[in-house]
């Protein structure tokens, strides 16, 4: 048996008996997905508890009322008459927003005024805030829209010129990608790959730091490769499953390119196996275990999944391009996604390599200086 499989065989038999390799590369992952799915279990915001203060309580008020909490993303837990109150709920946690009509309301609707509508949202929550807006501006303007037309109809206007004079303007949307608002579609599953890619890089820097580095500096760099070679294996294996179980579970059409998809997946398993191992090799296990808690932990937030790459201070958006991970997210976004045919994918695929090629070398520079000190030492 040469170098190379005695290397894997020997890796082997150390996950076989080590139990924390067993939650390492198989349970806490599983773990991961399962928790991180259930997150998005409803898969669209919905349900989320308001306050109406409505000091009128009249039949056009009462209305919207009945509209909003009919709308999707909102349910009108409270009516009150009194800000306070309202402000109260909000600050106790018990709501999101506060709908306040002004003293008047309908008066001021049937004399063709325009009365304003309080909207006082908790903006620290970016997408419950935004969900609840998107649904009170459509379900006020959609309101306002019929006061109006009926009005001109009651000044004997026609109907179809009544309601073209309400609606001079309109606008159509036509999402091109994720229609429905799916937060599991497009966050879901870039929070799996994060995660999984957490795993990728640890477990590269443990096989390294938890061996005998006399055993591994000893001989060639076949018995690194042996190693990295049979953690490759496994993370290519897991991970695909686990991201395609995840698709299948949210019931996700079919991506466009898959063999693409399992060729940068491929790239990024070896691209941060051998930066965990480079940084295994280059320091202490504690210090090396920190730098990969830096790198991998707030990988996402980096990536343009959370918030968009461009609004990013320049230093933040290199540091983002710089890991490996963003451009596997951009790569899962526009197959699973968008579904895009690979010509458009290719630039990512074509950094992942690139990152593959230079940390695999800078995995293999350091296990060379470490295997030449160590020559020395023992000398």
């Amino acid at each position: 048996m040469n170098e190379f499989s005695a290397a894997i065989h020997r890796e082997l038999q150390r996950w076989r008996g080590e139990k924390t390799t067993h939650w390492l590369i198989l349970w806490l992952p599983i773990i991961a997905c399962i928790l991180l799915l259930s997150i998005f279990s409803k898969r669209t915001i919905t349900d989320l508890p308001v306050t109406v203060v409505d000091p009128d309580n009249s039949a056009l008020t009462r209305q919207i009322r009945a509209d909003l909490d009919a709308a999707p993303a909102i349910r009108v837990a409270k009516t009150t008459t009194s800000m306070e109150a309202a402000k109260a709920q909000m600050e106790r946690g018990k709501i999101y927003g506060i709908v306040a009509f002004p003293s008047g309301f309908s008066r001021d609707m049937v004399r063709g005024q325009q009365p304003t509508v309080a909207l006082l949202l908790n903006e620290q929550s970016l997408a419950t805030a935004e969900a609840i807006s998107s649904d009170v501006q459509t379900v006020l303007l959609t309101e306002m829209g019929v006061q109006s037309v009926t009005q001109r109809i009651a000044m004997g206007v026609p109907m179809l010129e009544a309601e073209s004079q309400a609606q001079a303007l309109r606008t159509q949307a036509h999402p091109l990608f994720n229609p429905g608002l799916d937060y599991a579609a497009y966050l879901g599953v870039a929070l799996v790959a994060a995660s999984l890619h957490c795993f990728v890089i640890l477990h590269g820097a443990r096989c390294i730091a938890s061996d005998n580095s006399k055993w591994l500096y000893a001989k060639s760099w076949s018995r690194l490769w042996g190693k990295l070679a049979i953690a490759f294996a496994w993370w290519l294996f897991i991970g695909i499953v686990l991201l395609q179980l995840c698709f299948t579970w949210l019931d996700l059409p079919p991506m466009s390119e898959p063999l693409w998809f399992v060729i940068g997946w491929a790239a990024l398993v070896v691209a941060y196996l051998g930066l965990g191992s480079a940084l295994a090799m280059a320091f202490p296990s504690h210090v090396a275990y920190s730098c990969v808690s830096v790198l991998a932990g707030p990988a996402v937030a980096f990536s343009g999944v959370t918030f968009p790459q461009g609004a990013m201070p320049v230093a933040a958006r290199l540091f983002g391009e710089a890991l490996p991970v963003t451009w596997f997210l951009h790569l899962q976004t526009q197959l699973v996604t968008e579904r895009v045919t690979i010509q458009y994918a290719l630039p990512q695929v074509y950094h992942l390599f690139g990152f593959a090629a230079v940390f695999t070398a800078f995995s293999l520079g350091v296990f060379l200086w470490r295997s030449r000190r160590s020559n020395r030492e023992a000398e």
